[in-house]
């Protein structure tokens, strides 16, 4: 995270990032940054023991909402004091926005530290995880409601579209995928491959529909990863994700820090204009 913020345009007036990151390149880094988060997130999604979360909706919901909710509240009071300064194109939008960045979560990173520290196949990550997905698919909502009262022209009911979505996978997609599993063992290399390219299409369909949506690519191969039948699971975990982890996931996730810290500029943030009386 430090390493993102050194390299955006906080530093020297942008010179550096200008000078390693030209703007004929960053559309670029755009797309390799999505690729390598996506890819990253399917993965997960395969890591993710849909039984060390099952009997814990009660425990889900409440943490989820509480920690979208606590934050929310924080940042409506925040941008209650600063709405007379700093609010463009009505208030309402700004008091909504500031209380959805406020409890917005960092997905990626907290997947990236749970896998990292080992938590992924414990009950406490798994839960962590589920909790995130919820998160951000409820904050991901609002922003999709807010978007239209600001004059962004999207439609804000094509994010309930991620519940039939959902539906689909988890009723439709895996049980087809697991009985195909079980007519095809995963120990020939045309199986093997099969399966590959089942997953590639599947994880950049369910990521294009979750960005149409108005949620992000990386809810949607989240979801597909975790939508996969046991079987598929375990052989990607074991004979591809060392593969793919070397070949994609190893060099892109930087690039989506470093396409990331582009858009950081901490340089123009100073605290006199919070206090300063018009």
């Amino acid at each position: 995270m430090i390493g993102e913020i050194l390299l955006g345009p906080t530093r020297a007036d942008g010179a550096v990032t200008r000078a390693m990151f030209p703007l004929e390149v960053r559309p670029a880094m755009s797309v390799l940054a999505d690729v390598g988060i996506c890819v990253f997130m399917v993965f997960v999604g395969l890591h993710v023991d849909r039984g060390l979360v099952r009997g814990h909706g009660r425990i889900m919901s409440t943490v989820s909402i509480s920690a979208v909710a606590l934050p929310f509240a924080a940042g409506v009071l925040l941008a209650l004091l600063l709405a007379d300064r700093h609010a463009q194109g009505g208030g309402l939008v700004f008091t909504l926005f500031m209380g959805a960045v406020i409890a917005c979560t960092a997905f990626p990173v907290l997947a990236r530290i749970l896998r990292d520290r080992d938590l992924l196949d414990m009950p406490i990550g798994g839960l962590a995880l589920a909790c995130a997905a919820l998160d951000d698919v409820l904050i991901w909502s609002l922003l999709a409601v807010v978007a239209p009262i600001a004059g962004a022209g999207t439609d804000p009911t094509r994010v309930l579209l991620v519940v039939p979505l959902v539906v689909v996978l988890l009723t439709v997609v895996r049980p087809l995928a697991k009985r195909w599993l079980r007519r095809r063992p995963m120990d020939g290399v045309l199986s093997g491959c099969l399966l590959f390219v089942f997953m590639v299409a599947g994880a950049t369909a369910c990521a294009l529909a979750t960005d149409w949506m108005g949620l992000h690519l990386i809810f949607g191969a989240f979801m597909f990863g975790v939508a996969m039948p046991e079987g598929g699971a375990a052989f990607l975990r074991e004979r591809l994700l060392p593969k793919v982890k070397r070949g994609s996931e190893t060099p892109l996730i930087p690039v989506f820090f470093a396409s990331a810290g582009i858009g950081v500029i901490l340089s123009t943030v100073d605290f006199r204009g919070w206090v300063s009386s018009d």
